[in-house]
């Protein structure tokens, strides 16, 4: 029942996200993560109450790229001719969000520290 009612909890989220999109020019699923990420930073949603769900399918995840794997072995011989394109977005395309998510978290965690900092110099 735990896992039903989290699979509900991120369900909606991309609910949310999709009906957001139609009135803004972002992807749906970007805003839905967004949305989440939002929800769990401003303790909205405990991370508890996604916990479970979220490890399994990370567990899973990547049984999740078999059936583009599979398109692309269908699909090899239209795919030759560009493989070596394909494979240079791919690879920026995945190391781009990576290094930007790591700059940002870096950013977030000074940020954290020096407000700790801060407010350990005035007392509070």
């Amino acid at each position: 029942m735990i896992i039903l009612e989290q699979l509900l909890i991120l369900i909606g989220f991309g609910l949310l996200g999709h009906l957001v999109s139609l009135l803004v020019p972002l992807p749906g699923l970007i805003l839905s993560m967004m949305f989440l990420f939002l929800a769990l930073k401003f303790k909205w949603l405990k991370p508890e109450r996604v916990g479970l769900l979220s490890n399994q399918l990370m567990a899973i995840s990547g049984m999740l790229f078999i059936p583009m794997i599979v398109g692309i072995l269908e699909y090899w011989e239209q795919v030759q001719s560009v493989i070596i394109p394909f494979l240079l977005v791919v690879t920026l395309g995945t190391l781009a969000p990576l290094m930007i998510t790591g700059f940002v978290l870096e950013w977030m965690i000074k940020r954290q520290d020096a407000r700790e900092v801060r407010e350990i110099k005035l007392g509070k």
